[in-house]
């Protein structure tokens, strides 16, 4: 999650420093922007049940936030599942 955060911050921070809009023009680029990405960390970190974390691994490798290096540790077929959904969610 850290490294999720890390970037939408990292993306405001874009946002913010655009000199081209006013400042309620980015004011409402970062509310909206914040709106989204808030509905991804939700989607990838709320509600951790067994019974739905591949797919939670499957929107977290469909943003980057995980290394295949770092699913090792996963059985080949977790990692095969969570490889063929992560092209389809996120």
């Amino acid at each position: 999650m850290d490294r999720f955060c890390a970037r939408i911050i990292d993306e405001v921070e874009t946002i913010a420093s655009n000199n081209d809009d006013s400042y309620h023009a980015r004011y409402i680029e970062i509310f909206k922007f914040i709106e989204r990405r808030d509905h991804d960390i939700a989607q990838a970190f709320n509600d951790s049940r067994r019974s739905n974390i591949v797919l939670q691994f499957a929107v977290i490798v469909s943003h980057g936030l995980v290394s295949r290096d770092e699913l090792q540790c996963l059985s080949p077929k977790t990692r095969e599942t969570i490889d063929a959904l992560s092209k389809h969610v996120g």
